[in-house]
């Protein structure tokens, strides 16, 4: 079966952890019609160098969808069988 983890809008950014392993973590499945804007990792690293305000927020992002997971992750390890 799956398990959905999060849900994402429109304009937000699925997949970074791409950038940094040579293949995805997980899966992503739209539940509704959707545009993919794909992007490259040389230009993605070319944004972040020009607007280094974008790479601390994605950065911050990152953080805290780190953070809920962990919370997610202790909530299932106090479940009892």
């Amino acid at each position: 079966g799956r398990q959905m983890l999060g849900f994402r809008l429109p304009g937000d950014l699925v997949g970074l952890e791409c950038l940094a392993y040579r293949n995805a973590l997980h899966s992503t499945a739209a539940r509704a019609r959707c545009t993919v804007a794909p992007i490259s990792s040389e230009r993605f690293e070319t944004i972040q160098r020009e607007f280094p305000r974008l790479a601390t927020a994605l950065f911050l992002m990152t953080l805290r969808e780190s953070a809920i997971l962990h919370e997610w992750e202790v909530n299932l390890g106090r479940r009892v069988a």
